[in-house]
């Protein structure tokens, strides 16, 4: 029996072998222990961050900025974000950190924090205007993974039959939706808004806060469990077009069984009261 040739790539080309790499339980995410500490997260079509490259030594001026032995952060380290600091002469120099804006095809430098301020300014003034109200409500005591099920129910819902539907459920989710419905009515209320109009144009959530708590077992064991939370942002709107349906009419299907049952008579078909509500069922 003969053995197969490897492969020409696989046979690098000063004919030795590498040492094989990337094997062991520093790679693996769920040995937490003996996890190879990496400085990028790694992406299987990228070797490299792009246009960030690792300070191996010391580096001659080192940058409040710079990326050095653990400080790879997701988001830009500056202690003082409105300046910035470059080198000028081998001399580390602060100055006002400025934004380019185009003006009549032409870059113009301007304030960082001056334009922060009115783009802020600018953009608040605009979402005032808008027929909608959003509501985040941070730290949901219920797992991020659970709360997404529960929010596929209630999306493209009108608010009105969103919160009839979590009236209706017994799962923990729903009834946190159906708290952050509640305050998302009163606010948009506040806002004048017609709330028998609101539809939920956006809702989703996000991984939040988690903590571990201690888990005593019997004979002295132990062991820690982890309790996960979620932040959930939930935005409602106008909608013009909306038909509300008429919820004193008996529908066709339960007429016709109470008609098979014998139970009802041909003469009334309105209900005095709605069938359901969303103040209560």
């Amino acid at each position: 029996m003969s053995g197969r040739v490897a492969p020409a790539f696989a046979i690098p080309k000063s004919g030795k072998l590498r040492k094989r790499q990337g094997v062991g339980n520093q790679y693996l995410l769920t040995q937490r222990h003996g996890q190879r500490a990496v400085w990028f997260r790694r992406s299987y079509f990228q070797r490299q961050p792009f246009a960030v490259s690792k300070v191996l030594g010391l580096p001659r001026q080192l940058l409040d900025r710079s990326v050095w032995r653990g400080s790879w952060t997701r988001k830009n380290n500056n202690p003082e974000v409105n300046r910035w600091e470059k080198l000028i002469n081998s001399m580390r120099v602060m100055e006002d950190r400025w934004a380019l804006v185009e003006e009549d095809g032409m870059m113009h430098k301007v304030n960082w924090k001056m334009y922060c301020q009115r783009l802020e300014a600018e953009l608040t003034a605009a979402k005032d205007h808008l027929p909608q109200y959003t509501l985040v409500m941070k730290s949901v005591p219920y797992a991020w993974k659970k709360l997404e099920i529960d929010l596929a129910l209630v999306r493209g819902l009108s608010v009105r039959e969103a919160m009839a539907q979590c009236k209706l459920s017994s799962r923990k989710g729903h009834q946190v939706i159906y708290r952050a419905l509640e305050m998302a009515l009163q606010g948009s209320e506040a806002k004048g808004l017609d709330k028998d109009k609101l539809r939920i144009v956006f809702i989703n959530c996000a991984q939040g806060p988690t903590d571990k708590q201690i888990d005593l077992r019997s004979k002295g064991y132990y062991s820690w469990k982890t309790k996960r939370s979620s932040n959930m942002l939930l935005t409602v709107a106008e909608d013009p077009d909306m038909v509300l349906p008429d919820r004193t009419v008996i529908p066709f299907a339960s007429m016709l069984s109470l008609k098979r049952a014998g139970v009802r008579d041909e003469a009334t078909t309105v209900l005095d009261v709605p069938a359901i509500t969303a103040e209560g069922i």
